[in-house]
């Protein structure tokens, strides 16, 4: 799939594929700015992927009421949905202080760690 002159990102979480568009989508219509947002992807305790979402907003603003509403929003997407049900992948949320930029600078919109091994430097 072609946005513009660039492909569209995909991940694939608790064995489907995920198209970051339908994150984006979801967090529209959370009323979130979507301006600057990104999405990291982990392993979590029990080998669950982890679909972390990190919002411009401080980690101190985001609540429990703003992450049920923001989570009900996402759970919209319903591949993603059928993951978190069968327990095989969680949703986190956290706030700018949280921003991986690449050694560059940039800060690229989907973040893959799944495969990375903890404690090697440059990770």
């Amino acid at each position: 799939m072609k946005v513009g002159s660039r492909t569209a990102e995909e991940f694939s979480l608790g064995g489907h594929r995920i198209s970051l568009e339908l994150v984006e989508r979801a967090l529209i219509a959370s009323g979130v700015s979507t301006e600057i947002y990104q999405v990291k992807l982990s392993i979590v305790e029990g080998g669950k992927d982890c679909l972390t979402v990190i919002l411009d907003i401080e980690d101190s603003k985001i609540s429990t009421v703003l992450t049920m509403h923001l989570e009900k929003c996402l759970l919209s997407i319903s591949r993603l949905r059928e993951a978190v049900n069968r327990g095989v992948s969680v949703i986190g949320w956290r706030g700018r202080e949280q921003f991986i930029y690449s050694p560059r600078g940039k800060l690229n919109r989907l973040l893959d760690i799944r495969n990375k091994v903890p404690g090697v430097q440059g990770l």
